[in-house]
């Protein structure tokens, strides 16, 4: 698909299908827009009514061209469409672009005219953008297949809409303010050429530094966040994500506990994407990131000629997560000393007295000594005697070399102002109002902050986890034969125990009189509640009492709750009471578990019992987990800020908190026919032990089509356990291959350390002076997806160590994998090097790749050795490298 939508973004000839000169036409407008660009390739209009347009040879159908098309632009009447795809596909052609609209949801030749156009270019594999599409622009080649009025300049924002009105606009307001793209592209139907697709190909592109996209619905989940996680710790990703979506999907009949604004954020964040609530946000953030330095924290300097203006700013701020810079006396006296006059007003700059040059350089120059601070915003008010222009002058000349970002706000002025130009040369970012400014920084702030976070190295789990899969599985299979949806209170039960999640022990009471027995052996005061199918609210029906003292009272409510569910709920299977211990508790909590639509099984977390549903103190989080990003789910959440401790308040135990969600991630991974898990409330006591003590699940009410052991239902591919395997070498030690795991950076750090410098210059072709944490951390947290690292761990005194690992990574589209190895001194020579080759070929294969690659220095004879003994073509490239490669065999 790759080389393909090359051909579509950077064609070099183009035949636009309905081409003509008639005003207001698709097809005029798109060939116009073409010769307005000057593109440089070959032209066609494709015609039957024409023979010339606008000078360019006009033919009767794309056949007539007689030798390849890179890009066929179809802007023909809806009903003709399906059949001119089938004509491209008959010839060489690159890729389609359909302008043509009309294609409507709600009408059956529509319908039948889009599912005839995904069949054909299913069979013929052809990229297909649009139907309904304004059209894709790219000014570096130059080429504007739109029919949009606009020319846009050349810069390095890629840009891709699902709204063609608004890709318009922005394409209007981006001539006037001199904004500059790398690739446009406006889509309001899908084929085959998705958004994952589109953020892989301008990911991987030298010219695009940031992708922005306009999001109201999204196909195909998973390939959207494996593109986004690959590409967002370089390259920005920023959103405009409109909720319009929530409409279209169906409410199923189990309450969507999730939201599914909840579930996009939570995608997003996982993803390392940024997401913005405003148009203008969108390309602020874009501007700001391509221009300046991430801040490292969210403390910001603000220096102001006019007070109003400046407290907007410090409110928004603090209301948004922010800190403003806080100024010791000594640092206010000093600063006083060097303007003459007392300037720090509550750690705020005042220079409303002293709007001269010198007294910004001063401010300024303090600030960017100043460690704790992390970014700058100057205001400038257009009062005064003084010309902004000196003062912007020297705001550019004093914040050349800067490691902070530096924003300006300019009040009143207008766009094309010498300031603002000034500015612009200087690459400052400049904004009209103090709230724009702020924003910008803090969504800076919170993306380098995220992108840490997920490269951020795990703990390892406190033990080992074994979950019994066979269990659940049996218990769901006999509720779905059982045509139930929902779980009793004691197959949920079960179900935790299976999973190693601890609960409440209890037994149930089928009579009053066992209801009786059984408060006594628990003692007093007892815990009762409703256990039944179909109850609902338990609460609700008067099912929880929480003190019983007395045999007498166990009894009575035993009897008054049965009367209740008989007469409220007479649908509903009684089947007792359940008697408890009392739990003394200091915190309840909720974990949630449900199934999305989109994104699969989420996990939310939050304050518990009944404060859930007043407060909706809830996070929401994305399987797999690693300890840490457990601990991400709680953080955002404002329980977790007692959970670790608040003045008086002792720590809770935070990481029994997180093994408990990692596992019951695993719960929701393994067993995709659960809809719902509602653990509320999960208990924590002031002696830090950790229970369940009510649970409910509910399977979906259609069962789910998957393969059984497989994990295609989820975006994020958990570890691949498969591939762990023993093997012995040659002189007998046993060794464990296995796929590397985030927790490994320790381990892989410690391997590299024992490379000397002529393995690790065979290894990287080059010195590495120093295994830094972002290196190391981008070599073990990976992407299953699209690339795999076995390592090859040996026991040493009791301890593993890391002998070796091999990896291949491949390219966006599952075609080509590059093969990488590295093996430690200590166990080169011994045979590893060749085993672990042979494994990851044998990976690469059942992960489909159709071809392995390598580059190897000349100078590397043994890795040379491995790759002729297994078949690999090699090729010498230049004086000092070999480039080998590998054909695998493809199955469908």
């Amino acid at each position: 698909m790759l080389p393909k939508l090359n051909r579509v973004f950077n064609p070099t000839s183009i035949a636009v299908i309905g081409g003509s000169e008639r005003s207001n036409s698709l097809g005029q407008a798109v060939f116009h827009n073409l010769i307005q660009a000057k593109f440089p390739g070959q032209l066609y209009a494709i015609n039957p009514k024409h023979r010339r347009v606008y000078g360019f040879p006009c033919l009767r159908n794309i056949k007539a061209v007689g030798h390849p098309v890179d890009l066929a632009i179809i802007a023909t009447p809806f009903s003709t469409v399906a059949g001119l795809v089938k004509e491209c596909t008959q010839i060489d052609c690159g890729g389609i672009l359909i302008l043509t609209n009309g294609f409507r949801e709600d009408n059956t030749q529509s319908r039948a005219a889009l599912r005839q156009i995904h069949k054909t270019a299913q069979k013929a594999q052809i990229p297909i953008i649009g139907p309904d599409a304004l059209g894709i622009i790219n000014p570096h080649h130059p080429l504007n297949a739109s029919y949009s009025q606009g020319q846009p300049k050349a810069g390095r924002v890629a840009f891709i809409s699902q709204s063609n009105a608004l890709c318009a606009s922005i394409l209007r307001r981006a001539e006037t303010q001199k904004l500059g793209f790398s690739y446009f592209v406006s889509m309001e139907k899908v084929i085959n050429v998705h958004l994952g697709d589109l953020i892989d190909y301008f990911g991987a592109d030298s010219r695009t530094s940031s992708i922005l996209i306009y999001l109201e619905s999204l196909e195909q989940a998973k390939k959207f966040m494996s593109a986004a996680r690959a590409f967002s710790r370089n390259k920005p990703i920023l959103v405009l994500k409109t909720d319009a979506e929530t409409h279209r999907v169906k409410a199923p009949p189990i309450a969507q506990l999730i939201s599914n604004d909840q579930a996009f954020t939570a995608a997003f964040r996982r993803a390392g994407i940024i997401r913005v609530e405003k148009l203008s946000q969108l390309f602020n953030c874009a501007q700001a990131l391509a221009l300046q330095p991430r801040p490292t924290n969210n403390r910001l300097a603000i220096i102001s000629n006019a007070v109003g203006p400046a407290n907007l700013a410090i409110d928004r701020l603090r209301k948004h997560g922010g800190q403003l810079a806080h100024y010791s006396t000594k640092e206010s006296n000093t600063l006083q000393q060097a303007i003459g006059a007392p300037v720090v007003q509550r750690s705020l700059i005042n220079l409303s007295l002293h709007f001269l040059p010198d007294a910004f350089e001063k401010s300024l120059s303090a600030q960017l000594k100043k460690v704790d601070v992390d970014g700058i915003l100057v205001i400038l008010s257009p009062f005064g005697p003084e010309p902004s222009t000196a003062v912007v002058s020297t705001i550019i000349k004093t914040t050349a070399r800067s490691r902070k970002p530096i924003f300006v706000v300019l009040m009143g002025e207008g766009k094309n102002s010498i300031s603002k130009q000034l500015l612009d040369e200087g690459k400052i970012p400049v904004y009209r109002f103090p709230e724009s400014a702020v924003d910008v920084f803090l969504y800076m702030w919170r993306y380098q902050r995220n992108i840490a976070l997920l490269q951020e190295t795990p703990p390892i789990i406190p033990q080992r986890f074994s979950p019994n899969r066979t269990k659940t599985a049996a218990i769901i299979k006999k509720v779905r034969a059982e045509e139930r949806m929902e779980l009793s209170g004691r197959e949920a039960r079960s179900i935790l125990e299976a999973y190693d999640l601890p609960f409440l022990p209890g037994k149930i009471a089928s009579s009053s009189t066992a209801a009786r027995k059984l408060a006594q052996e628990v003692g007093f005061p007892a815990v009762m509640k409703l256990e039944g199918l179909g109850v609902g609210s338990k609460s609700m029906l008067g099912g929880v009492n929480l003190s019983i003292r007395t045999q007498q009272q166990a009894a009575d409510f035993f009897q008054e709750v049965k009367a209740n569910v008989q007469r409220e709920k007479p649908e509903a299977t009684f089947e007792g009471v359940r008697v408890e211990p009392r739990a003394r508790q200091l915190y309840e909590l909720v974990v949630l578990g449900q199934y999305h639509p989109l994104f699969g099984p989420m996990i939310s977390f939050g304050l518990g019992g009944i404060a859930y549903r007043v407060f909706q103190d809830m996070a929401v989080g994305l399987p797999p987990l690693t300890m840490a990003l457990a601990k991400r789910i709680m953080e955002p959440t404002h329980i977790f800020q007692l959970l670790k401790g608040y003045r008086h308040l002792e720590r809770t135990d935070l990481e029994a908190i997180q093994f408990f969600l990692y596992k019951f991630a695993y719960l929701l991974m393994d067993h995709p026919e659960i809809h719902t898990f509602i653990i509320n409330p999960l208990g924590i006591s002031k002696t830090k032990d950790l229970v369940a003590i009510d649970a409910k699940v509910f399977l979906h009410p259609i069962p789910l089509q998957h393969r059984p052991d497989s994990y295609d239902h989820l975006v994020i591919p958990p570890y691949p356990e498969q591939y762990t395997k023993t093997i012995t070498l040659r002189d007998g030690e046993r060794v464990l291959l296995r796929p590397i795991k985030p927790e490994d950076e320790p381990l892989e750090k410690q391997m590299y350390e024992l490379l000397s410098k002529e393995s690790a210059y065979l290894r990287f072709f080059g010195y590495i002076p120093k295994f830094t944490h972002e290196m190391l951390s981008r070599f073990s947290q990976i992407d299953y997806d699209r690339e795999m690292a076995i390592a090859a761990l040996v026991d040493i005194g009791g301890q593993p160590q890391m002998a070796g690992v091999v990896r291949i990574v491949g390219d966006a589209f599952n075609e080509t994998a590059e093969y990488a190895i590295e093996i430690a001194d200590p166990w080169q020579g011994r045979g590893l090097g060749g085993i672990l080759t042979d494994y990851i070929l044998e990976i690469g294969q059942k992960m489909g790749y159709r071809k392995i690659t390598a580059t190897v220095l000349a100078s590397n004879r043994g890795m040379l050795k491995i790759f002729e003994k297994r078949g690999f073509q090699i090729r010498m490239e230049d004086y000092d490298t070999y480039y080998a490669e590998l054909p695998l065999p493809y199955t469908e």
